[in-house]
């Protein structure tokens, strides 16, 4: 056998060796290059099993981690096509309110809307859409308002509306005082134009009665809430009394739940007025 390199063994050159230590030839012709070469060829065929090993665990661990992927995806968009949950365009619709259901509790008549040409098509339903319910049961929702609307899982429509935290109001009109306490009629405003004036009635806006929280406190006798001792404002020689909000002033108003109704409070410091003898 020539003398060579250990890297340089062969298939031939083990099985050679291979057959001296298998008494197939004399053993003594076994050199130590040899078996060198021997060891270093035996030691390549273990890394390259172990590491074709190691490659294939790998590959069946990322099959199995792929599958685990698309069965978690599979399982989302189930989940998705049941219960909305976050809300997509293919989910629902806009639409606005026509008017509250009479029965209340957060029921409204809707009318669909029809598709911005600018967005993708909403697909045709298949539940009804002419009422629909606020989830959170809101009552006195202003006709025109618009919604996004979505079916529930028991084929009823639904939609959430964040209500506003307050609107301009013009006072209109006061009732008769008792305990220097009124209520007073209010109009929804906006504004139209910059400085004093220029408050224009909005459209569909909110309309009805209100309470003022300066009054809220009074009794007719001793400080009022504006911060006034009416037992000071009746002598011998003048006569004042606590007045109203004026018909026309703008106030800041909000919508306040009480249970099943919804009332509406501005703020506003009374002034008095009166004459003197």
């Amino acid at each position: 056998m020539d003398s060579r390199s250990v890297d340089s063994a062969t298939p031939e050159d083990i099985r050679r060796i291979e057959a001296l230590v298998a008494g197939e030839g004399p053993v003594h012709q076994a050199t130590a290059e040899q078996w060198a070469k021997i060891a270093e060829a035996e030691r390549e065929q273990a890394d390259g099993e172990s590491s074709q090993q190691r490659l294939d665990d790998l590959e069946q661990s990322t099959d199995e981690h792929a599958a685990q992927i698309n069965l978690a995806r599979q399982q989302l968009a189930e989940s998705a096509s049941e219960v909305p949950g976050e809300i997509h365009p293919e989910m629902g619709f806009w639409a606005k309110i026509t008017s509250e259901a009479s029965g209340g509790g957060g029921w409204y008549a809707v009318q669909r809307l029809e598709d911005d040409a600018s967005t993708e098509a909403t697909p045709e339903s298949t539940w009804s859409d002419d009422e629909a319910k606020e989830v959170n049961e809101t009552e006195g929702l202003a006709d025109d308002t618009v919604i996004w609307c979505w079916p529930a899982p028991d084929g009823e429509l639904r939609f959430e509306c964040y209500p506003k935290q307050g609107f301009w109001a013009e006072i209109t009109s006061h009732s008769s005082p008792t305990q220097n306490r009124w209520t007073y009629g209010f109009k929804e405003v906006e504004k139209t134009s910059t400085g004093y004036g220029g408050w224009s009635d909005v459209s569909g806006g909110t309309t009805g009665t209100a309470y003022n929280t300066i009054e809220d406190s009074n009794t007719g006798s001793g400080t009022e809430g504006c911060g006034v001792d009416v037992d000071n404002l009746s002598t011998d020689d003048y006569t004042f009394t606590i007045q109203p909000a004026s018909t026309g002033v703008i106030v800041w108003m909000r919508a306040v739940p009480v249970g099943d109704t919804t009332e509406y409070w501005f703020s506003y410091v009374n002034g008095v007025d009166g004459s003197c003898e």
